[in-house]
This record gives structure tokens, C-alpha cells and sequence, in this order.
């Protein structure tokens, strides 16, 4: 093993260098990642770190691009897995996720002032975190990308979209480090409430919590954690035993830290398994064993590099750096490890080919990590030489697409509503089951000693619900004999002779729901005010509503001149406004209406009941009163668009409305406290419940996002006529469809968008052409080959 110390690779201010607090290496080494206490991230060209001659030549660039664009300290710089992004994660709450700027445009990176060999671009910022962000992690695969800080959050991101997918609120303190199972079932965290949480990634729930031998550690910058390369071992840091400093190492068989790894003099902070497994001699038999390699970095300011299964470590270097190590970095051969410390110095260790043992094949690696339910992709061979080019033609195109979406930084995926309105992020929480009953089992014996069990109804019970059970047995039916044998049984059956079966029914179980919805009234206010816009004039006017035992004084005013006044006998509690007209709900259930010059419009309206919400937008009007009935207007055109709706199917004891407003079409969207979102359907008279994932459908199968949702979604665009949404649910359900290789989904869909007949693509609910939409898909579905044989004409045609 030798060591270098490229003295080069800096992050310094005026004054003196600053710590570098993370290195990662490019998936083909030839560039490594820095981030540092400058607020920057730093490009590193490794030739001259791992070759001498290149070192010595002054034409090789050293310093290849510098980064600013976090307002604070970079805590974390990670490369995606095919090399194409890099995330990084600074004090200032962001990760940003940049790439390879090709377009030659100009020789600066993104908010760096200095000429750069090579430029980058920012893709995307991810918000969220609302403090340091400690730790990132790809996933293997590429499909997640995950975060943690200080905040004790874990955040998990698309690996393609960098859509957010869900929020972990677990760990009781700050989270610094995480971790993926290379299988892809699980996520592993290490947080300061000293324990290391292990968490699913069907449906983002805890499936274990260890806290032992952690209750006594010492407070770390960082608790980086790593997963070994055969998926059955976690290197955790900053574990105690007997008051020695010691890495434990958890095993998935029983997730128990039972091997401790021990040699370092101060808490570890840092643990990272080489990338591949290695062919080694066991200590005790002598008998050769696959194993993985792994390194501690401690606050002994040494790093240590150990075999699982040897307690004897392979080396040890001390006082490497004047400071804690903070992260490292296995180079993608597995023989170079990279390593930062908080004095600001990076080293680098250059291992030879037998201090591991031989390699381990890729073939046997994806072998050993079969075991846990990982597998590798089909290949499928394309239809012919005319796809492949055609692939290379669509290529460009899906790319743009990809970048319009990533870059419109103006698009809200969360349909419909306004930023202020979004429901918050799902996040996992336990479900809710009912618990079942069992019922003793009529069991018979043949006469050949075997046992027959006839089956029994399973009866769930729930708190507060009662229900009855009738038994309905038709005189004619004829009761089977259960106690035949099945072969017999089925012999004597036929179709058209079918053998009639003891049916129980049971009347479902439901909760009583109340007539009418009882909503609050505004209090009466002495005085209030609401803004008036006149047109598209910039002038606004002034509505002041004085309320007294004698009724209310209206006085719209301009600046200091009164413009109009109105007087009524009741107070006033609610009043709204529009670019057409003003309306004022009064205590005595009365509604009136205004032009913006103060006019009447129609005599005073008698509603049901008060008003408990009153909105307005273009010509509609919304009136909501506190027995729970929604009606719509159209005001300009005076007639009704909605009648006397009750909303009291959205809300219970527990649930409450938390926000109203009007569709574009005139129909009311109204917001609950259980974070659902509900619209209007006047052509199915019933409310739907608009894009919101259903806690169930979290079980369904792996992946974000996943099916159900991307329709959700698509159907929800569809019912609010969002054609940018439409679009863009249209085209991540096409790239999921070609992740699934779903055929008979693809197939229908493209029926439907190709002239079909379908219910679930009206036209008249489309504001773009269904050709249209299928030009904008197909170039996506193409990229499955299994889709090419019925989609390569279409393709063709449109070429």
C-alpha cells in the first residue's frame, strides 16, 4: 500500500484552507468530487493523484471545475451511479443536483467566476430540509436518491424526475448518514438519538430499530454508515463497548450488531465497504471465502481497512491528518481509497492487487444478492436494425422532454392547487386495520380418517359498528356434500349442472353519518375591510363594512374620496370580491350583490342557512353555508351552477374543511384537514377525490412513483383539464409502463390515443388532440423493445 498526499487539492479561502468535509469518485475515475467549509464544490482531474508521470506534467489539469451556487458549507458531494449527475448537500438546506453543461456555451461553471476545463449546470434544487443536510446516498439502481440532516428527516427523492416521493419523520435527532441495501428492499440510517434505523422501501415504514451498542457514544460530525457489496452486512460507526470506541457491524440475518469491529482510539465516523467482494483465506480454516472489505475513518485522525470476516484489520494508518477523518471514497477498481479530514487535507491510499484477495465476478456478486431478491434486467433483443436507429433518432427527444420538466422551475406537479394549498408530502404513517374474528370451524372426518374443515365467514369488527348477519339458504338449493372427496366432487359436477353453494350474507358495516354538516359562522367583526380591483385599471378601491345594533354600514372608498356606501339592517360577516362584481353575505343568510361602480345587481338572495365560506373567481361565486350546502354561480350570466351540494360526505367529527375555492369550469375544490383534496363532478353528480396516494396502495409493489399514483394523477389532470399536467402524467405513466413492460396497458392505452373507443379518454374533456398526445408518447414507448413489434409502423408514419 503507499500513500499520497496531493497538497493540490484544496479548498482554502484568503487566509489559510478550510475543511473538506466530503470526496466522492467519478463511476470512471478519472475525476473526483469535493466539497468544502468555501461554500463550493471542487472538480479534481485523478490522473495526476494516481499516476506519477501525469503529476509531473505541467500540461495535465489539475483542477478541472469549481461549483458556487449553496450559500453555506458543503457537507456532501455524491455522483450518481452512471456517472451522469452529481448531488450535493450544503448547510444552507439545498441539494443540488448539476450535470455536464455539453453546449460549449461558455467555460464557467454555474455560478463560478474562474475558467473551468469542463462546465456545469445546475438541474435541479430539491427544498425540503429545513436545516444541514448531512448525508446523501443513491440508490444502486439509480431510482431513489436519498437525504438526511439535521432537521431528523430522510427524505427521499426520484433518481430521474428528483421529484420529491415521500419524508421519513423516524429518528428523534439528527440524522448523519444513510445508506442503501444493494438488493434494493431496504434504507439504513444513523442518527444522534443513538440508533440505526433499518426501513423498507415497499412502503418507507420501519422494519428495525438498533439501538445497542450505541446508548453510550460520543457526539460525531457525521454517523456514515455503509452496506456491503453481497448485501448482508451494515458497517455502523460511532458504537461503544465497555467504554472502547468500536464499529458495529449488523448482520440482515437477525439485524444484530454481533461483530464489532475494534482497534480505533477515538469514535468512528465514517465506514465505507469497497464496491466489490473478494476472494480470502479464512483466518480459521484456511479455506477460501468470499468476503467484503470495508474502512473506518475515526477521530483518531487514522483510517483502518478490515476484511468481514477477519478481526484482524488489513491496515492501519495513525495520524494520517491533524484532524477527524469526515468521509472516504473507494475508488471503482476497489484498489484506490480517497479520504478528507477537517484540517483540510485529502490522502489518498493505493492498494495492490493481493492485499484483498482475488475479485469476485460481477456474475457471482449479482449471485450472492440474488438471494435477498435482487435480480438483473431481461435483455431484450430490438425487432430489427431500422428500431435500434430509430431508438438513437427518439433519444434526443426524450431527453428534452426530460429537461423542459426538470428545468421548469414555474410547474407545480401538485395539480390544481396553489402552493399555499398543496397537501403536505405523504408520509409514512401506520395503517389502520380492523381485527378479525374467528369463528370455531365445523370440522368432519371421511372415512378414511382425513379431515374436512367447511368453511366459515370471517367477520371484521371495528370500534362503535354493529353488524347483522342474515343466512340465506334458497329451498331448492341443494347442499354439497364437503365431505366427498374433490376428485369425486368434480366428476359429478358439470356446467350446466353446478353445484349451488351455502351463501352467508352480512350487511356491511356502516357508521352513521349525519344530515347535515353543522360548519362554523364568522363572528361578527365591528370592522373589516376587503380590497376592490377595478378591471384591468390598477386602481383599488377600499370596501370598510361597519357593523353594528342597528346593521351595517358599507363606505367604498378611493384614496380619501368616498366612491359609494350601502346600509342593511343585519350584520355583515363575509364579503368577497371580483374583477366584475362584489358580493356580501349578511348574518341573516341574505346574499347581495354589487357592480364594482355600486350598483345592485339582483334583489338580496335568501340562502338556507349563514355563510361559513364565500369565494369568488372571474364570473362564478361560491357560497358555502354552515349546514354543509355548496352552491355555484355563474353571476354575469345569473343562473346557477351548482344547487344545495351537501359536502358532509368529505368530513367527519375529526375532519374539517381547511380550504375552499372555484375551478376554472365553476365547480368548488374543497381541502380537508385530512390532507385530501375533492372537486366537484357535475356530469357524475358526486365528488371526487383528486391526486392523493391511499395508504394501501403503498403495499402494492416497489418503485416510485408508483402505477396507481401516475394514474391518480393523470385521472385527476384529466377531471380539472390541466393540459400541462395531463401531459406530463401522460408521459412518466408511458416510462413506468416501459419499466413494468405492462403490453396489454400499453396496448390499450395507445388504442385510446389512436382513435380508439374508451372510457377513459373522452375527447370532449381534452383540450390537445389525442393524435397529438400519442406523437408526444410514442418516442418514449419505442424505448421498450417489447413494445417495438406493434408500435414501429406508428413510429414510422410519424417519422
Amino acid at each position: 500500500m503507499k500513500i499520497f498526499i496531493p497538497t493540490w487539492i484544496k479548498h482554502s479561502t484568503e487566509k489559510s484552507n478550510t475543511p473538506v468535509y466530503s470526496v466522492h469518485v467519478h463511476p470512471t475515475e478519472d475525476k473526483l468530487a469535493t466539497g468544502g467549509q468555501d461554500f463550493t464544490i471542487k472538480i479534481w482531474n485523478t490522473k495526476p493523484v494516481m499516476n506519477e508521470k501525469d503529476q509531473l506534467d505541467d500540461q495535465v489539469q489539475q483542477l478541472l471545475s469549481t461549483l458556487n451556487l449553496h450559500d453555506g458549507a458543503v457537507l456532501c458531494v455524491r455522483w450518481s451511479p452512471d456517472g451522469v449527475y452529481l448531488a450535493s448537500g450544503s448547510d444552507d438546506t439545498k441539494i443540488v443536483v448539476w450535470t455536464l453543461d455539453k453546449s460549449n456555451l461558455r467555460n464557467t461553471s454555474f455560478g463560478s467566476k474562474t475558467k473551468n476545463v469542463e462546465t456545469y449546470r445546475p438541474v435541479r434544487v430539491l427544498m425540503g430540509h429545513e436545516s444541514d443536510i448531512a448525508d446523501l446516498a443513491w440508490s444502486h439502481d439509480q431510482q431513489y436518491l436519498a437525504s438526511c440532516g439535521f432537521d431528523s428527516k430522510i427524505y427521499i427523492w426520484d433518481g430521474s424526475t428528483f421529484d420529491r416521493i415521500t419524508r421519513i419523520d423516524s429518528h428523534l435527532a439528527f440524522v448523519k448518514g444513510v445508506t442503501w441495501d444493494p438488493a434494493g428492499k431496504y434504507i439504513a440510517t444513523q442518527s444522534d438519538d443513538k440508533t440505526v434505523r433499518i426501513f423498507r422501501t415497499t412502503d418507507w415504514r420501519m422494519e428495525k430499530e438498533i439501538s445497542a451498542p450505541y446508548d453510550c457514544a460520543s457526539t460525531t460530525f457525521f454517523r456514515r454508515l455503509s452496506w456491503s457489496p453481497d448485501g448482508g452486512t451494515i458497517a455502523s460507526v460511532n458504537g461503544e463497548s465497555g467504554g472502547v470506541c468500536v464499529a458495529p457491524m449488523i448482520y440482515r440475518d437477525d439485524w444484530q450488531p454481533s461483530v464489532c469491529l475494534v482497534g480505533h482510539e477515538a469514535p468512528v465516523e465514517v465506514a465505507l465497504f469497497n464496491p466489490h467482494l473478494f476472494v480470502h483465506n479464512n483466518e480459521k480454516t484456511g479455506l477460501p471465502k468470499e468476503t467484503a472489505v470495508c474502512a473506518l475513518g475515526s477521530q483518531d485522525n487514522g483510517i483502518s481497512v478490515w476484511w468481514t470476516g477477519s478481526s484482524r484489520a488489513i491496515s492501519s494508518t495513525q495520524q494520517l491528518f491533524t484532524h477527524s477523518v469526515l468521509d472516504l471514497a473507494w475508488t471503482p477498481n476497489g484498489l484506490g481509497l480517497f479520504s478528507c479530514s477537517y484540517d483540510g487535507t485529502v490522502a489518498f491510499m493505493d492498494f495492490d492487487p493481493d492485499d484483498f484477495g482475488s475479485k469476485v465476478s460481477e456474475v457471482d456478486k449479482v449471485r450472492s444478492l440474488s438471494k435477498y431478491g435482487a435480480s438483473r434486467e431481461r435483455n431484450i433483443i430490438p425487432e430489427s436494425n431500422d428500431i435500434i436507429v430509430l431508438e438513437k433518432q427518439m433519444q434526443q427527444t426524450t431527453d428534452e422532454m426530460l429537461l423542459e420538466r426538470i428545468n421548469d422551475s414555474h410547474f407545480d406537479t401538485q395539480i390544481g392547487f396553489s402552493k399555499a394549498s398543496q397537501p403536505p408530502v405523504a408520509e409514512a404513517a401506520p395503517l389502520k386495520v380492523n381485527t378479525i374474528t374467528f369463528s370455531n370451524q365445523d370440522i368432519t372426518v371421511t372415512k378414511d380418517g382425513k379431515k374436512r374443515i367447511r368453511p366459515t365467514l370471517l367477520q371484521t369488527t371495528a370500534p362503535s359498528t354493529s353488524a347483522a348477519v342474515t343466512k340465506v339458504t334458497p329451498s331448492n338449493a341443494f347442499q354439497p356434500n364437503l365431505t366427498e372427496p374433490r376428485e369425486k366432487r368434480q366428476k359429478n359436477s358439470s356446467v350446466d349442472d353446478p353445484i349451488p353453494i351455502k351463501v352467508e350474507y352480512i350487511l356491511p358495516i356502516v357508521q352513521s353519518v349525519a344530515e347535515h354538516s353543522n360548519l362554523s359562522v364568522p363572528a361578527v367583526r365591528s370592522v373589516f375591510t376587503t380590497e376592490l380591483k377595478h378591471g384591468e385599471s390598477k386602481l383599488i378601491s377600499v370596501l370598510e363594512f361597519k357593523n353594528s345594533g342597528n346593521g351595517c354600514q358599507l363606505i367604498c372608498s378611493q384614496g380619501e374620496s368616498q366612491i359609494w356606501t350601502n346600509s342593511y339592517k343585519a350584520a355583515a360577516l363575509l364579503a368577497t370580491t371580483s374583477m366584475k362584481y362584489v358580493a356580501i353575505a349578511y348574518a341573516d343568510a341574505t346574499l347581495h350583490l354589487f357592480t364594482l361602480a355600486g350598483r345592485r345587481i339582483l334583489p338580496p338572495l335568501k340562502m338556507q342557512s349563514a355563510p361559513s365560506f364565500l369565494q369568488a373567481k372571474n364570473e362564478y361565486l361560491l357560497y358555502i353555508d354552515c349546514l354543509g350546502n355548496v352552491s355555484t354561480w355563474d353571476i354575469i350570466k345569473q343562473n346557477c351552477i351548482l344547487e344545495l351540494k351537501s359536502i358532509t360526505p368529505l368530513l367527519s367529527p375529526s375532519i374539517t374543511i381547511t380550504s375552499v375555492s372555484i375551478h376554472d369550469d365553476g365547480m368548488p375544490l374543497v381541502s380537508t384537514s385530512d390532507n385530501q383534496t375533492y372537486k366537484y363532478s357535475n356530469g357524475m353528480k358526486c365528488w371526487q377525490q383528486l391526486s392523493h396516494l391511499q395508504p394501501s396502495l403503498l403495499e402494492l409493489n416497489k418503485g416510485f412513483p408508483k402505477t396507481e399514483q401516475i394514474e391518480l394523477s393523470l385521472a385527476t389532470a384529466m377531471a380539472m383539464k390541466d393540459t400541462k399536467n395531463i401531459i406530463y402524467w401522460l408521459k412518466l405513466y408511458c416510462r413506468k409502463l416501459c419499466d413494468e413492460s405492462s403490453i396489454k396497458k400499453v396496448k390499450e392505452l395507445c388504442g385510446d390515443l389512436n382513435g380508439g373507443e374508451t372510457v377513459c379518454w373522452p375527447d370532449d374533456d381534452a383540450d390537445v388532440p389525442k393524435s397529438e398526445l400519442f406523437k408526444e408518447v410514442l418516442p418514449i414507448l419505442i424505448k421498450n423493445r417489447s413494445f417495438q413489434r406493434f408500435l414501429s409502423n406508428d413510429l414510422q408514419n410519424i417519422l
